[in-house]
């Protein structure tokens, strides 16, 4: 049926997220420990010498651990920015971040709808189609800090069009 200990190792491996934990090692360490910890690991798990079902994933996340930690750039990377694993999740993420915003404000009819989209009674008059569910309520004090920006452009605009000074300058 197979060894449970051998089982419980390899599901341990599996849900380790950190290189150096994989090979259990410290981040200070060095290229011959390294080398050494893989050896030791890959007799271990590898698919020829382990049958248990798993093994050969173990294996796989062993083997990308000690080609990450063996090579110093790719080693220098990892300390700084983690596994390739999460440089793509966190790419994904900002990917999905620049999309939300793109979303926000894709033409200046949506810029408009914006800031012109309540009433005097601070009832919604309909949300844009693009709207985000997040943006649905807003602080009454955003609301003031958008009336009084176009109040203030305005100001500033209205007497370049029509080539006249202000009254009052600020």
């Amino acid at each position: 049926m197979g060894d449970p200990q051998m089982k419980e190792e390899i599901r341990a491996i599996m849900r380790i997220k950190d290189y150096y934990q994989v090979l259990g090692l410290s981040r200070d360490c060095e290229e011959v420990a390294i080398k050494n910890a893989y050896r030791r690991l890959a007799v271990k798990f590898h698919p020829d010498k382990n049958k248990e079902q798993g093994a050969k994933e173990a294996f796989n996340k062993i083997s990308t651990a000690y080609s990450t930690l063996i090579d110093r750039d790719k080693r220098a990377d990892y300390d700084r920015y983690g596994s390739e694993e999460d440089l793509q999740r966190q790419a994904a993420q900002a990917q999905r971040r620049y999309r939300y915003q793109q979303a926000e404000f894709d033409d200046f009819n949506d810029l408009f709808m914006r800031f012109f989209q309540d009433n005097m009674f601070n009832e919604r008059v309909g949300p844009s189609p693009r709207a985000h569910p997040r943006r649905q309520a807003e602080p009454q004090s955003f609301r003031m800090l958008q009336f009084v920006l176009v109040i203030v452009l305005a100001y500033m605009l209205l007497p370049a069009l029509f080539r006249t000074k202000p009254y009052f300058s600020l």
